[in-house]
């Protein structure tokens, strides 16, 4: 992850208001009303101050139940590794990057197109554990042959068994909810160890595809603020679809959603770590098709990171790619959309590693692709960091003079060898050879690379196992 950045070199800047989405947010949620089928929600609404038309099923929220809610956010939180010794900071000014999700098509390491498997999730799994630049975890692929019943469940299992990283979990209901908090328990010791550390979040809860919350979403919500896990709200507009074609119309409606399942989490648990969804798509008009990479979806990053800055919460963003294959049009997309979210300050990144085809493609050559395009941009965002030279100005200079005077050139000054592991940033999986030694080592492309790593990483990188007692109870939580 990239720890305290620097906002001084954030460039870019938004020329519509930030308040006038606010307001018309608002105007949605007190002038329209949001349909909320859960009763539960609708009794909290209730609550907090909200008009409730339970035959209807909708709620108008006024001015006042958002500004009360506010008040109570926090910016910033923490999961844990599975030992507890090492945290992953989500908010401030800090980015974390996480896997992809739910990938319904899987091109192996043969090249072959396919339905995932238990067996891609777990290997997939432990690829990105021997990565230093994943951070967190998430359900990379969605596997087609187990149990449909218990399928999130076992997806959460077979996630905890094949790294020691924090996750992130995706749900269909409350019984999904109640039955991972209690892996996590298990892992963590206690109930109360957990809520100390969290090794997970809950965040991919799912409004409607225009206004609204899907009822098991919603009482999975309700669920998770119960049990103090870290959540949020996926509302997803597509632009020109389910959303208006402008940004600013589809950050509103997606905005409103947010704000309700807001009012949710905080009328259960003031202060519950509640991450703010940047989440949207938009239509190739062309092809009717909709698109998840795409220069107005880069710009919603953006103004959505401005969004969740007004209301002090942590943000999230998903990132993926059109392309089917991991090709220029994929390394086009991926390396735009992550350089765009680091540089807009979003903390936490989803599909940082591994996401192509619209989110429903995953391959292994990419993880490692998508590896070193997040170490390139950490490097980057590093070099950047410095605000004054400080003393080290004196000692720039001195380097400096001593070549010079020297004759000499800088790769075997003091400086240099001192530090050029640090400054110089270098990859074993981008080819950087001379043509000759490209051409007789048998002009192998960055793709061979990642293959051959990954084969690798599958071959020797052992996950620290959980204790045998505990993989058990797990397993048999978890049906399998």
């Amino acid at each position: 992850m990239i720890e305290d950045i620097n906002k001084k070199i954030f460039s870019l800047v938004l020329d519509f208001s930030i308040s006038d989405i606010h307001e018309i947010s608002l105007r949605i949620l007190k002038e329209i009303g949001v349909p909320v089928a859960s009763e539960k929600a609708m009794d909290l609404f209730y609550s907090a101050g909200c008009k409730v038309d339970k035959a209807g099923k909708t709620v108008f929220v006024p001015e006042d139940a958002v500004a009360e809610c506010l008040k109570k956010v926090t910016p910033y939180y923490e999961l844990f590794n599975r030992t507890g010794d090492k945290r992953i900071a989500i908010g401030n000014n800090n980015t974390a990057f996480m896997s992809g999700a739910a990938a319904i098509r899987v091109r192996d390491l043969d090249g072959i197109y396919r339905e995932p498997t238990l067996k891609d999730l777990g290997d997939m799994t432990r690829v990105q554990d021997s990565l230093d630049n994943v951070d967190v975890m998430h359900e990379l692929v969605e596997p087609g042959d187990i149990d449909p019943a218990r399928f999130r469940v076992k997806m959460a299992a077979e996630l905890l068994k094949n790294t020691t990283k924090p996750c992130a979990f995706v749900v269909e209901g409350p019984d999904d909810v109640e039955a991972i908090h209690r892996m996590g328990a298990l892992i963590r010791g206690s109930e109360k160890a957990l809520a100390e550390k969290p090794l997970f979040s809950i965040h991919d809860i799912s409004a409607e595809a225009t206004l609204g919350i899907v009822k098991e979403q919603c009482d999975a919500l309700i669920k998770c603020a119960e049990l103090d896990i870290p959540t949020g709200l996926a509302a997803y507009p597509i632009m020109g679809s389910t959303g208006p074609v402008t940004l600013e119309g589809s950050l509103a409606l997606a905005n409103a959603n947010i704000l309700c399942g807001l009012i949710i989490a905080q009328t259960i648990r003031p202060g519950i770590p509640f991450l703010y969804m940047i989440l949207a798509g938009s239509m190739d008009m062309r092809r009717a098709e909709m698109v998840t990479a795409s220069p107005e979806i880069w710009a919603y990053y953006l103004a959505g990171r401005k969004m969740a800055e007004y209301y002090g919460l942590p943000s999230h963003c998903i990132i993926s790619a059109d392309s089917k294959y991991s090709d220029i049009q994929l390394a086009m997309e991926k390396f735009s959309a992550l350089f765009i979210a680091v540089m807009s300050g979003i903390n936490l990144i989803h599909g940082s590693v591994c996401q192509s085809d619209g989110m429903n493609g995953a391959n292994y050559e990419q993880i490692l692709i998508d590896n070193e395009i997040i170490s390139m941009i950490k490097h980057m965002m590093n070099v950047l960091q410095t605000d004054s030279l400080g003393a080290g100005a004196e000692e720039i200079f001195e380097d400096i003079k001593k070549s010079l005077v020297n004759g000499m050139y800088f790769m075997d000054s003091d400086v240099t060898l001192r530090d050029f592991k640090k400054k110089l940033w270098m990859s074993d999986l981008l080819i950087r050879d001379n043509f000759d030694r490209w051409q007789s080592e048998g002009m192998k492309s960055i793709i061979d690379n990642a293959i051959y790593q990954s084969r690798d990483i599958l071959k020797n990188h052992e996950v620290e196992p959980l204790d045998k007692t505990v993989k058990k109870e797990l397993e048999q939580m978890a049906g399998v």
